[in-house]
């Protein structure tokens, strides 16, 4: 399996309830926190080059609860740095959202959203305005081929050089049902109406195509990076690939004799771990989530590329070091065109954080880079508790040793239900019970939708809940289990840098401490930035430096008169009013 990465982030730890009063850095401040939208969160966001124009793309409520044919797609823009409420953006005869949004920002000036449409292809839409409206590109990205292929999870990314309008999408498609997700790379220099797709693993015999759920992200050069795992549920392999503008034909740096990609392993992680153990033992999974690590990854590995060193690639994620405990690390390279293929990258770079987190899981990074200063944003469970085990506080951090809650209260992840049902592992594991994660339905007791049930619930169909372990069904029905649920913190939750700004995004069921009330779901938008630096110190006076110098020089090693040495020192400091 190469070269396992073991890397230990440090980050402060405490143990609080429901409203942690965390240390916070001085380094880092929170600004412009603000509510977005109601209801789950699955989103993305991306800014402008001036940091003034940002748009967020979020996945509305969906699954059993709204029909899939409804559009669900929650686009909003903020024109003066989020200091504006977000509105929502016009989509008149744009795409429909059914899953998996993306937004990005080219140098032409233009905002990108893209989704998936149906089963074969993704949709895309453009805003020429700052991303007040959209419209959608006649073009059809991510397209699939074969019969009953399925296409799925596309990301976009835009070159941000000044007067550029590349844009790039990578998605994981299976040429059949039966067939194992691959990731591939599309672009187009035209807005969107041409592309050019490849195939990730291009070299590699279709069978042992491995990578999948990719994320794309463009260099200060126009260079292009995606990076793809090849497990979720216990890990795998990083694998990354560099690759040439798209006006240069998309060309990997790490090939075959006859040009064909073949990424190389830059790392080999444990990941996050959603397993369903022994009851009990202890589950190794996150309670609370209605999707852990089935149809997402919580490792979550993004690129973060530096805007200032266009050969300095970084690559985030998290991985399990015991069970239940997660940790934020981060791999990189100072130059790309140098790293050998399949050897890891040399820097493990620790987030130098205030002491060392021995509990809680982490998860669903995203990392991005502005001038040097490296940002990721996580959930993260050191709050938790015995009796609570999935409090759970939204942090961003940064790679000059400060970190800090954005949340600022810690939501019970538990406790903000189950719209669309979740499976027994990560319902049950919850601390508090019961957890009404299963449908009551006329099906056999044990059984799942879709699998031993062809019932499933509805709109107009809306089943009574129970808790799988005392359930309390009415007569004729039993409680039935689902696979998993429609995502109620969504598959991913994205960050974007501007300047030295991060742009952030993350959804609770409990506002932030510092926010009027809500109950329910809600997606909220902060901005994180550098603290300016403190002060300098002003020069003493002649007066109080002789103090200085004549206390330094005083003691003569005995315990008396060092004492008489600090009463005369501190009787100089009050004569002449030294700091």
């Amino acid at each position: 399996m190469g070269n396992r990465v073991r890397v230990v982030v440090l980050i402060s730890m405490t143990l609080l309830a429901c409203a942690p009063a965390h240390a916070q850095s001085g380094g880092l401040t929170v600004s412009n926190k603000q509510a977005v939208t109601n209801g789950p969160g699955e989103s993305e966001i991306a800014v402008s080059g001036d940091g003034q124009h940002i748009v967020i793309a979020v996945n509305a409520p969906r699954g059993f609860q709204v029909p899939i044919s409804q559009n669900r797609q929650i686009v909003s823009v903020s024109h003066h740095g989020g200091t504006d409420a977000f509105v929502a953006s016009t989509l008149a005869g744009g795409p429909s959202n059914n899953r998996d949004p993306s937004v990005t920002w080219t140098g032409a000036g233009k905002f990108y959203f893209s989704a998936m449409g149906p089963q074969t292809n993704a949709v895309l839409g453009v805003s020429t305005d700052n991303g007040t409206s959209f419209t959608k590109s006649k073009g059809i990205p991510a397209l699939c081929t074969g019969a009953g292929c399925e296409s799925d999870q596309p990301h976009i990314a835009g070159d941000r050089r000044p007067g550029q309008d590349q844009l790039y999408m990578v998605w994981h498609e299976a040429p059949s049902t039966h067939d194992r997700l691959f990731a591939m790379v599309g672009c187009s220099t035209d807005s969107g109406v041409t592309w050019m797709n490849k195939i990730f693993e291009e070299s590699t015999w279709p069978i042992f195509r491995f990578g999948f759920f990719p994320r794309v992200a463009v260099g200060s050069d126009g260079f292009v990076y995606v990076v793809a795992i090849t497990g979720n549920t216990a890990g795998g392999d990083i694998l990354l690939q560099r690759y040439s503008p798209c006006s240069e034909g998309l060309k990997p740096l790490w090939h075959d004799s006859s040009g064909k990609s073949s990424p190389s392993k830059i790392a080999t992680i444990s990941g996050v771990h959603c397993d369903a153990g022994i009851l009990s033992v202890g589950r190794d999974t996150v309670a609370g989530l209605d999707r852990c690590d089935d149809g997402n990854v919580l490792a979550s590995p993004t690129i973060a590329m530096d805007s200032t060193h266009p050969k300095r690639v970084s690559v985030v994620f998290a991985t399990e070091i015991s069970p239940h405990v997660d940790t934020i690390a981060v791999v990189s390279t100072n130059d790309i065109t140098t790293q050998q293929k399949d050897v890891a990258f040399p820097d493990v770079a620790h987030l130098e954080l205030p002491g060392q987190a021995s509990v809680g899981e982490r998860f669903m990074p995203w990392g991005c880079m502005a001038h040097g200063r490296f940002y990721a944003g996580f959930y993260d469970r050191r709050s938790q508790t015995a009796a609570q085990n999935d409090l759970t506080e939204y942090f961003v951090a940064d790679n000059q040793g400060n970190e800090i809650s954005v949340s600022g209260t810690a939501d019970p992840q538990c406790e903000s239900g189950w719209p669309d049902g979740g499976n027994p592992r990560d319902s049950e594991s919850c601390s508090h019970q019961p957890q009404r994660a299963g449908f009551c339905l006329a099906c056999p007791g044990g059984s799942q939708v879709g699998s031993g049930c062809n019932v499933a619930p509805s709109p107009g169909h809306d089943a009574p809940r129970c808790d799988y372990s005392a359930p309390d069904c009415p007569s004729g029905t039993a409680c039935v289990s689902v696979a998993r649920g429609s995502g109620k913190y969504g598959d991913y939750t994205g960050i974007a840098c501007a300047n030295d700004v991060a742009y952030v995004t993350w959804t609770s069921s409990v506002s932030p401490s510092d926010m009027a009330t809500f109950s329910g779901l809600r997606v909220y938008f902060a901005k994180v930035t550098p603290a300016p630096p403190a002060p300098p110190r002003p020069p003493l006076s002649s007066a109080c430096q002789a103090c200085e110098d004549e206390h330094h020089g005083c003691a003569d090693g005995t315990r008396q008169g060092a004492q008489e040495c600090k009463a005369e020192y501190n009787a100089c400091k009050r004569r002449n009013h030294c700091p």
